[in-house]
């Protein structure tokens, strides 16, 4: 309220509120175009847009121009190579350790720099990928998964330190992190294939997409919430940018960030089975193979070892974000050379476990795999005849 002085006497005066005066006038001019076209007149035609035109004549012209352009000979076909070398490089190098190479390896570190605890869930996570006779789909996958994170890193770790430094780039970029985590998944794919084709590249790009989000936003947390304090004292120390950003602003915000690392493995994980749509290959399309015949037991297989890949990831990423240590079963004496032993130990096991996995062959040995499609198809089929009537109730 305001006062007004008159004659001696102050008089209010009530504000007013604009925002209410805004929405008043908008619901009053609605209704009263609404009563002048009787409720039936349609949106004038010429103010409309035909994107649908606009995205067929996009279409046609990739179509026509992707072997023949520069845009495709000089920008997205090198693109899509790269990407592609990229996965082949990582699957080539996760194939050649052998199963038994690639089982010591990851149990190994995980107990030297993680816990006992967590190797016993990764050795798990490794015998039910080849005990179901899916080790080579199951290294396909996790090539797809290791390719689109480090990529996703790559981009998204620089962002958002920019985005928890500047408030511009945190403005200008929530709005594209908001669009990128609601639009569906299966809105951009199709756009993705007409650039790159059916494919790997295609399936990194589209898990890029929908991972990056998480890591940008959590960076940009961890950065503005490290103390003011420890940032004025490096730079009353004559800290250099790069100074403060390595011994500072980083360890300040390395939980925060792990966390966002921990998130992207996971919505990279989620995107498996789609991104079998556009080629990706592994255990994706094994679900969807799966899916597509109505075979629940065929589908349940790859679905099993898709789970235990990704509690495996979430476990190890979340105790190392959470601790931040490095503890294990091989070194735990507290002397610098004891701990040095143990870890030269951990990698002798390693050669010596990738040089026999080399040696008895890199897939798994097919008849020591079974399959539970036949006894989950049978369980379904019985429940289906015998308990039919519970659909009643």
């Amino acid at each position: 309220m305001t006062s007004v002085p008159v004659s001696g006497f102050a008089l209010t005066r009530p504000r007013v509120n604009r925002r209410w005066v805004v929405l008043v006038l908008g619901v009053v001019l609605s209704v009263g175009a609404y009563r002048a076209g009787s409720g039936t007149a349609p949106f004038p035609s010429g103010l409309s847009l035909d994107v649908a035109g606009w995205l067929d004549g996009v279409n046609t012209w990739v179509v026509n121009n992707n072997n023949t352009s520069p845009i495709f000979l000089y920008g997205f076909n090198y693109l899509g190579n790269f990407l592609q070398q990229m996965d082949t490089g990582v699957l080539s190098a996760l194939t050649g350790l052998g199963w038994i190479g690639f089982t010591v390896i990851a149990v190994l570190a995980t107990a030297r720099w993680v816990g006992g605890r967590l190797a016993l869930g990764v050795l798990a996570a490794c015998a039910s990928f080849a005990v179901l006779g899916l080790w080579t789909d199951s290294m396909s996958t996790l090539s797809l998964v290791v390719v689109s994170v480090l990529i996703a890193l790559a981009i998204g770790v620089p962002l958002g330190i920019l985005a928890g430094r500047v408030d511009r780039v945190q403005a200008a970029l929530s709005p594209v992190l908001d669009v990128m985590q609601i639009l569906p998944s299966f809105a951009y794919l199709m756009p993705v294939v007409l650039f790159f084709q059916i494919g790997a590249p295609s399936a990194i790009i589209c898990t890029v997409i929908y991972a990056l989000p998480p890591v940008v936003r959590l960076t940009s947390v961890g950065i503005r919430e490290v103390p003011r304090e420890s940032v004025e004292a490096s730079l009353s120390l004559g800290a250099s940018p790069r100074q403060l950003l390595i011994k500072t602003l980083l360890p300040g915000a390395r939980r925060l960030v792990l966390l966002g690392v921990n998130q992207t493995i996971m919505m990279a994980l989620s995107m498996v089975i789609i991104a079998s749509l556009v080629g990706a290959g592994g255990l994706g399309d094994r679900v969807y193979q799966g899916l597509s015949n109505v075979d629940i037991g065929a589908a349940l297989e790859p679905g099993v070892a898709i789970v235990a890949m990704a509690m495996a990831l979430d476990r190890v990423t979340e105790r190392i974000g959470q601790t931040g240590t490095s503890r294990g079963l091989v070194a735990v004496g507290p002397l610098w050379w004891r701990r040095r032993r143990g870890a030269v130990s951990v990698l002798a096991v390693m050669v010596v476990a990738v040089l026999a996995g080399r040696g008895l062959g890199t897939d798994f040995p097919s008849g020591a795999t079974f399959s539970i499609a036949s006894p989950v198809d049978t369980a379904l089929t019985w429940v289906s005849t015998h308990l039919a009537w519970l659909s009643t109730f």
